[in-house]
Protein backbone atom coordinates (compact mmCIF):
# COMPACT_ATOMS: atom_id res chain seq x y z
CA UNK A 1 0.00 0.00 0.00
CA UNK A 2 1.43 3.52 -1.17
CA UNK A 3 -0.04 5.43 1.83
CA UNK A 4 1.92 2.38 4.11
CA UNK A 5 5.31 2.83 2.43
CA UNK A 6 5.25 6.48 1.81
CA UNK A 7 4.62 7.38 5.94
CA UNK A 8 8.06 6.46 6.40
CA UNK A 9 9.74 9.20 4.23
CA UNK A 10 8.07 11.15 7.40
CA UNK A 11 10.30 9.14 10.07
CA UNK A 12 13.65 9.31 8.17
CA UNK A 13 13.86 5.60 7.02
CA UNK A 14 13.56 6.11 3.37
CA UNK A 15 17.25 6.18 1.00
CA UNK A 16 17.41 6.93 -2.56
CA UNK A 17 20.22 6.55 -4.81
CA UNK A 18 20.29 8.58 -7.97
CA UNK A 19 22.00 9.03 -10.88
CA UNK A 20 22.74 12.75 -12.64
CA UNK A 21 18.94 13.41 -11.17
CA UNK A 22 17.27 10.21 -11.93
CA UNK A 23 15.87 8.20 -9.01
CA UNK A 24 17.66 4.76 -9.88
CA UNK A 25 17.31 3.15 -6.42
CA UNK A 26 15.40 3.33 -3.35
CA UNK A 27 15.26 1.46 0.23
CA UNK A 28 12.44 1.93 2.89
CA UNK A 29 13.09 0.92 6.60
CA UNK A 30 10.31 0.91 9.13
CA UNK A 31 10.79 -0.07 13.19
CA UNK A 32 9.36 -3.56 14.71
CA UNK A 33 8.36 -3.14 17.92
CA UNK A 34 6.57 -5.53 20.25
CA UNK A 35 3.09 -4.83 19.12
CA UNK A 36 4.15 -5.19 15.34
CA UNK A 37 2.96 -8.74 14.73
CA UNK A 38 -0.36 -7.65 16.06
CA UNK A 39 -0.40 -4.41 14.70
CA UNK A 40 0.02 -6.39 11.13
CA UNK A 41 -3.17 -8.97 11.65
CA UNK A 42 -5.35 -5.79 12.59
CA UNK A 43 -3.65 -4.10 9.66
CA UNK A 44 -4.74 -7.25 7.39
CA UNK A 45 -8.02 -7.59 8.78
CA UNK A 46 -9.05 -4.22 7.27
CA UNK A 47 -6.99 -4.07 4.26
CA UNK A 48 -8.21 -2.43 1.30
CA UNK A 49 -7.41 -5.30 -1.42
CA UNK A 50 -6.82 -8.97 -1.29
CA UNK A 51 -3.26 -8.38 -2.39
CA UNK A 52 -2.18 -6.39 0.35
CA UNK A 53 -4.24 -8.60 2.91
CA UNK A 54 -1.81 -11.28 1.91
CA UNK A 55 0.85 -9.37 1.97
CA UNK A 56 0.66 -8.04 5.47
CA UNK A 57 -0.09 -11.80 6.38
CA UNK A 58 3.14 -12.95 4.69
CA UNK A 59 4.79 -10.15 6.82
CA UNK A 60 3.16 -11.28 10.04
CA UNK A 61 4.47 -14.94 9.17
CA UNK A 62 7.81 -13.56 8.72
CA UNK A 63 7.59 -11.79 11.56
CA UNK A 64 6.09 -14.64 14.04
CA UNK A 65 8.95 -17.76 12.52
CA UNK A 66 11.88 -15.03 12.72
CA UNK A 67 11.06 -13.42 16.15
CA UNK A 68 14.19 -11.35 15.76
CA UNK A 69 13.40 -9.46 18.88
CA UNK A 70 13.25 -11.85 21.12
CA UNK A 71 16.44 -14.10 19.37
CA UNK A 72 18.14 -10.64 19.41
CA UNK A 73 17.01 -9.59 23.11
CA UNK A 74 16.22 -6.48 21.79
CA UNK A 75 12.98 -4.12 21.73
CA UNK A 76 12.46 -2.66 18.25
CA UNK A 77 14.44 -3.46 15.29
CA UNK A 78 15.01 -1.03 11.99
CA UNK A 79 13.54 -3.32 9.20
CA UNK A 80 14.42 -2.54 5.35
CA UNK A 81 11.28 -3.22 4.28
CA UNK A 82 11.87 -2.32 0.35
CA UNK A 83 14.88 -2.19 -1.72
CA UNK A 84 14.54 -1.69 -5.22
CA UNK A 85 17.16 -0.83 -7.78
CA UNK A 86 16.01 -0.02 -11.54
CA UNK A 87 17.35 -2.63 -14.13
CA UNK A 88 19.39 -0.65 -15.68
CA UNK A 89 21.59 0.00 -12.57
CA UNK A 90 21.43 -3.62 -11.72
CA UNK A 91 24.92 -5.28 -10.64
CA UNK A 92 26.58 -2.00 -9.79
CA UNK A 93 26.82 -2.06 -5.83
CA UNK A 94 23.77 0.52 -5.28
CA UNK A 95 21.63 -2.65 -3.72
CA UNK A 96 24.77 -2.82 -1.50
CA UNK A 97 25.25 1.02 -0.91
CA UNK A 98 21.55 1.26 -0.16
CA UNK A 99 22.07 -1.20 2.48
CA UNK A 100 24.44 -0.02 4.18
CA UNK A 101 22.99 3.54 4.16
CA UNK A 102 19.91 2.32 6.03
CA UNK A 103 22.59 0.65 8.74
CA UNK A 104 23.76 3.61 9.48
CA UNK A 105 20.49 5.46 9.32
CA UNK A 106 19.45 2.76 11.68
CA UNK A 107 22.02 3.77 13.95
CA UNK A 108 21.72 7.19 14.24
CA UNK A 109 18.13 6.74 14.88
CA UNK A 110 19.32 4.20 17.74
CA UNK A 111 18.22 1.13 16.66
CA UNK A 112 20.02 -1.69 18.29
CA UNK A 113 19.69 -4.23 15.31
CA UNK A 114 18.87 -4.17 11.36
CA UNK A 115 16.30 -6.74 9.74
CA UNK A 116 15.31 -7.72 6.20
CA UNK A 117 12.72 -10.11 4.59
CA UNK A 118 14.01 -10.99 1.40
CA UNK A 119 11.91 -11.51 -1.01
CA UNK A 120 14.43 -11.46 -4.02
CA UNK A 121 16.95 -14.33 -4.17
CA UNK A 122 19.62 -11.08 -5.51
CA UNK A 123 18.47 -8.99 -2.46
CA UNK A 124 19.46 -12.47 -0.62
CA UNK A 125 22.89 -12.42 -2.01
CA UNK A 126 23.43 -8.51 -1.01
CA UNK A 127 22.32 -9.45 2.84
CA UNK A 128 24.90 -12.00 2.86
CA UNK A 129 27.08 -10.11 1.43
CA UNK A 130 26.62 -6.69 3.68
CA UNK A 131 26.67 -9.17 6.70
CA UNK A 132 23.63 -9.89 7.76
CA UNK A 133 22.94 -13.98 9.20
CA UNK A 134 19.94 -15.61 8.10
CA UNK A 135 17.85 -16.45 10.69
CA UNK A 136 14.58 -17.68 8.93
CA UNK A 137 13.64 -19.11 5.69
CA UNK A 138 10.32 -19.84 4.09
CA UNK A 139 9.47 -21.77 0.76
CA UNK A 140 7.15 -19.84 -1.34
CA UNK A 141 5.65 -23.42 -1.96
CA UNK A 142 4.66 -23.90 1.37
CA UNK A 143 3.37 -20.64 2.13
CA UNK A 144 -0.75 -21.34 1.76
CA UNK A 145 -3.65 -19.87 2.67
CA UNK A 146 -6.35 -22.32 4.37
CA UNK A 147 -7.80 -23.63 1.47
CA UNK A 148 -4.09 -24.94 0.46
CA UNK A 149 -3.59 -22.82 -2.32
CA UNK A 150 -0.24 -21.06 -3.17
CA UNK A 151 -0.13 -17.52 -2.38
CA UNK A 152 3.12 -16.06 -4.41
CA UNK A 153 4.46 -17.85 -7.39
CA UNK A 154 7.55 -15.43 -8.37
CA UNK A 155 9.85 -16.39 -11.28
CA UNK A 156 12.69 -18.55 -10.52
CA UNK A 157 15.87 -17.91 -9.21
CA UNK A 158 13.03 -16.32 -6.05
CA UNK A 159 11.92 -19.92 -4.61
CA UNK A 160 11.71 -18.54 -0.93
CA UNK A 161 11.69 -15.83 1.47
CA UNK A 162 14.76 -15.19 3.68
CA UNK A 163 14.94 -12.99 6.77
CA UNK A 164 17.88 -11.60 7.93
CA UNK A 165 19.24 -9.54 10.86
CA UNK A 166 22.51 -7.57 11.94
CA UNK A 167 23.15 -6.24 15.06
CA UNK A 168 24.09 -2.54 14.48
Amino acid sequence: DVDFSLSFLLQNMAVKATDEGRLVGVSIGSPVYPEYLADLLKAAEVAKTRKWRDNLLLLAHLQRSANVLDRFRVDRCYDIEILAVHPDYRGHSIGRRLFEEQFRQGKILGYPLASADCSSYFSARIAERVGMECVAKLAYADYRDDSGVQLFRPKEPHLEVQTFAKVL
